[in-house]
């Protein structure tokens, strides 16, 4: 994020310190100032939100996005809720919105929205949903009905400007009628005033903020300033006086922080310490700042939007005054006086007025705040020890010739009512009033004389910090026992948890756990070795001071953060042990000639909080809550997120890796990842965030999915294809097998045939038969004997030509046929008819399919001049048709069925179709496929 530093001070009025506070500027202000914004809002130490006239901002720190309504109607939100699930967003035109999955989703219920401006949403402990609008008074909704409270019900009026729900559940509501209390109960509406407002006066409420830890409500009018109602006492007290109205309540660092609705003095201030109210004058790059809204959120900063400068924000724990006095050594706070010592003496800066001067010439090491005697004890290199009154009156002077064995006081601390002061000749034990009841040095036990600090813990243990002799332990019986011996100890502080942690000179930190000591240094997570001092939050988190700010050590987890780098101070110029901690009041930090005031906020220890905006693969949004099951299609992995920690949103870093691709953790910080085109399998995606080096503590996100295979990368897939390709090579052989048989079988049928033909040529029968008949002609006919002679001769000459092959053309089928016709009628004469009417011949055939058929006709009917034999020949289409007139014989010759038989089975293997035989009492008929003659 590029932050545009600018520094605004808000100068108090004259009862207040001069405080300054270290704004910056955020880039998002530019895009601000022309989206006309009026609003902002943030829920815990999530996303903060800017409402502008063209749509909702959420804002990281470093990128912001705009989110949109899409049903048309206003963009302005007006008021905003978050239940701990969902945020909810109420707009100008009374439109409700939730933010589900960082989109805006219309809340959608039976009786329609409001029409009026949403000014308010709350939620009761019994789980109702209320609105407040300005026009249209409240609205429940409760069990899934909305229900409205106007003055039918009981209002004074309709306008409503603002509502908040106690932590007893009780709706609280600003009206022009002053502040009622409403209910619903069994489908009752009640309308209550409150009992307080009786201290009030009658006026207008336009503002409510309720401080949920110190269960207190802030009530701001129209007129008459900001009033504060306890609940646990049932008191109210008027806490900011001004005639002007008060437009928003926020609680700061250091009390309550309102704005109200003036020209020159918007900004008003309840310091709930001191219980005072203060004015102040925010400058910035523009004077007066045109403030729009405020926010104090859960991290402590102040948020301020503005008309002239955008979006500026100060880290609200933090405030720096000027004490316009260098080298401090020692800070003591009471009663809102600081006491401030350096070497040149004991100055008071009386109820933020100049400091003044009360001791003078001594060079003040340490302060004790005696508070049952109300005495200041001041330790002084050289001069014992000073007890002044708060004005400066010496009471008392403690010194070697008082009793103390040196005058060199480094520490002054408490102990059971005794006081005990460390010297650079031992410890000493004085009584309340100043007596020396005991002295500690090194003949006494102790590991030397040279002894920087003291510290006593809750359990009443006198830790003592040497000057390279480590630490030494003085028991409730002033029994010393030596815990190490060989660091330079600077300070202690104990924890929540009452373990004893000190700083050294240069090594870091070190936490005693029981016998052992655990050692913290860089690679632990601090931010530097060279540490100035220790101390410990009303939390019990410990605090280290060094010279770029401090660290944060939650004691559970070891976590460590780093504040104070963006207070506008480059180098924390300090002294050793530079700092005031009465578990009370803010600490107070020395810095060169300024003091830091640091307020901790209210919180459980704070660290980056991650927020995931989307995660996606493919299109399909991806849900840490469940296993997501995604199709080989979505393997495409995008994440976009954002560490919110704005205290220094620059320090904010991630880690993140995918199991099963990245085997170590991947640092960065980009707030948006992509993995594309994951294979399948399962994943785990972690990504973690932190404002730390070591992410000790660091906020986890995690999410698990599986990627299903493609069809062909599943092993149903492959044991299919290898099922399917042994199949096929099966198939495939067992085609080949039956083709190969069916070769055979049709090289066998063609020899057979041949055999048969062979046969026939060589029949005796065929043979006497056809001699026979050459003797008839050439006794008859001798003319025509020749003519017999070479048809016979013709005839034997086309079988053993055409025998080899496995088809011929149809017209030498029909020249071999008629040839065999010419002998059948020289034998049968007209007994036996041979009709052929074939009118295309440009067709295939198997040889002697013709003299097969025409054979057979002849040899299974009977043939005379009163019933001769007719055989027709015809061509119909692709196929060949031979016929006869049935006349069976007497007596018929032995038939072995082969010769039909072999050549339905060569027409079937080379043609892919069966012959047809169709027998009636009158008819035989054949028909045979026939084969385009392509050629």
């Amino acid at each position: 994020m590029k932050i545009i530093i600018l520094f605004l001070c808000f100068i108090f009025a004259s009862d207040l310190y001069s405080q300054n506070y270290h704004f910056n500027q955020h880039e998002v202000s530019t895009d601000l100032l022309r989206m006309n914004p009026s609003s902002i809002f943030r829920y815990k130490n999530e996303l903060l939100f800017i409402g502008t006239k063209e749509g909702l901002i959420a804002f990281d720190g470093k990128k912001h996005d705009v989110m949109l309504r899409e049903d048309g109607g206003n963009q302005e939100p007006s008021s905003y809720f978050h239940d701990g699930e969902y945020l909810w967003i109420g707009y100008s035109d009374g439109g409700i919105f939730r933010l589900v999955d960082f989109k805006l989703k219309p809340w959608e219920i039976a009786e329609g929205w409001p029409k009026s401006k949403i000014t308010g949403i709350g939620k009761d402990n019994i789980g109702q949903m209320w609105f407040s609008t300005y026009g249209e008074g409240l609205y429940v909704f409760a069990k899934e009905v909305l229900y409205n409270f106007n003055t039918d019900d009981g209002l004074e009026g309709n306008d409503i400007y603002n509502l908040v729900v106690d932590n007893a559940g009780k709706i609280f509501a600003g009206t022009d009628h002053g502040l009622i209390v409403c209910r619903f109960e069994n489908e009752k509406k009640i309308i209550e005033k409150p009992t307080f407002l009786s201290a009030m006066p009658n006026e207008i409420i336009t503002s409510l903020h309720l401080d949920q830890l110190d269960n207190k409500l802030y009530i701001g009018t129209f007129e008459n300033g900001l009033w504060m109602y306890d609940f646990e006492t049932k008191k109210v007290l008027q806490i900011l006086k001004t005639n002007n109205q008060i437009k928003k309540i926020g609680i700061a660092g250091f009390g309550i922080l309102a704005l109200a609705d003036h020209k020159n003095n918007p900004l008003m201030y309840y310091d709930y310490l001191n219980y005072k109210s203060k004015t102040f004058h925010p400058k910035g790059t523009e004077s007066p700042l045109s403030i729009l809204d405020i926010l104090c959120d859960a991290e402590g900063n102040i948020w301020i939007l503005c008309n002239n400068n955008g979006l500026i924000s100060s880290p609200g724990i933090f405030s720096v005054r000027e004490a316009n006095i260098i080298n401090i050594q020692a800070l003591l706070e009471v009663d809102g006086n600081v006491f401030i010592g350096n070497d040149e003496g004991l100055f008071c800066n009386h109820q933020g007025a100049d400091a003044l001067p009360i001791l003078k010439k001594e060079n003040i090491l340490s302060l004790y705040y005696h508070k049952s005697k109300n005495e200041i004890w001041a330790g002084t290199f050289g001069d014992g020890i000073k007890i002044i009154d708060q004005k400066g009156k010496l009471i008392k002077a403690l010194n070697e010739k008082t009793g103390l064995s040196n005058n060199n006081v480094f520490c002054i601390t408490q102990r059971e009512g005794f006081i005990w002061v460390s010297t650079l000749a031992g410890l000493n034990k004085l009584s309340p009033d100043g007596t020396v009841l005991k002295q500690l040095n090194k003949k006494s036990g102790l590991p030397t004389d040279y002894n920087y600090t003291l510290f006593t813990d809750k359990s009443n243990n006198l830790w003592v910090g040497t000057d390279g002799k480590g630490i030494t332990v003085i028991d409730k019986n002033d029994h010393i026992k030596q815990i190490t011996n060989d660091q330079t100890i600077i300070s202690f502080a104990e924890d929540k948890n009452k373990k004893i942690w000190f700083s050294t000179l240069n090594n870091g930190l070190g936490k005693i756990e029981k016998d052992s000591i655990r050692w913290f240094g860089l690679s632990e997570g601090l931010t530097e070795l060279h540490i100035s001092g220790i101390t410990s939050d009303k939390d019990g988190n410990i605090i280290s001071f060094h010279h770029t700010g401090m660290d944060i050590i939650d004691p559970d987890t070891h976590t460590i953060i780093c504040i104070g780098n963006n207070t506008g101070i480059r180098k924390w110029e300090q002294n050793i042990n530079p700092f005031f901690n009465d578990f009370m009041h803010p600490i107070l930090i020395s810095e060169g000639s300024r003091i830091i005031t640091y307020q901790p906020v209210h919180q459980p220890f704070l660290k980056a909080q991650l927020i995931i905006k989307t995660a996606l693969a493919g299109k399909i949004l991806l849900k840490q809550a469940e296993y997501n099951i995604l199709s080989y299609k979505d393997n495409d992995f995008l994440i976009e997120y954002a560490g919110i920690w704005f205290s220094d949103p620059d320090v904010v870093q991630y880690r993140y890796k995918m199991d099963g691709i990245d085997t170590e953790w991947r640092y960065t910080k980009d707030q948006k990842l992509i993995y594309p085109n994951l294979g399948s399998g399962n994943y785990t995606f972690i990504i973690e965030c932190a404002a730390n080096k070591t992410f000790s503590g660091a906020v986890t996100y995690e999410i698990k999915f599986r990627i299903k295979p493609a069809i062909w990368e599943t092993w149903w897939f492959f044991f299919g294809l290898v099922v399917i390709f042994i199949s096929i090579v099966y198939v495939w052989n067992e085609s080949r097998n039956r083709r190969r048989k069916q070769l055979e079988e049709i090289k066998m049928d063609q020899v057979r045939s041949q055999l048969e033909t062979l046969k026939s040529q060589i029949n005796p029968h065929f043979l006497f038969n056809s001699f026979n008949t050459l003797v008839s002609i050439i006794e008859s006919k001798p003319e025509q004997a020749v003519t017999f002679v070479e048809k016979l001769s013709d005839f034997y000459r086309n079988m053993l030509q055409f025998r080899d092959k496995d088809l011929i053309p149809l017209k030498d089928e029909l020249e071999i046929n008629q040839n065999y016709s010419f002998l059948l009628d020289q034998r049968f004469g007209n007994t036996v008819q041979i009709r052929t009417n074939i009118v295309n011949n440009d067709w295939l055939i198997i040889p002697l399919t013709l003299q097969i058929l025409t054979e057979n006709a002849v040899k299974h009917n009977a043939a005379s001049k009163a019933s001769p034999l007719i055989i027709s020949i015809t061509c119909e289409n692709d196929t060949l048709k031979v016929s006869n007139n049935i006349q069976t014989r007497r007596t018929t010759e032995k038939s072995t069925h082969f010769g039909l038989q072999s050549l339905a089975k060569r027409y079937l293997n080379i043609t892919g179709k069966e012959i047809i035989v169709l027998v009636t009492q009158q008819q035989f008929c054949i028909t045979i496929p026939l084969i385009k003659n392509k050629s």
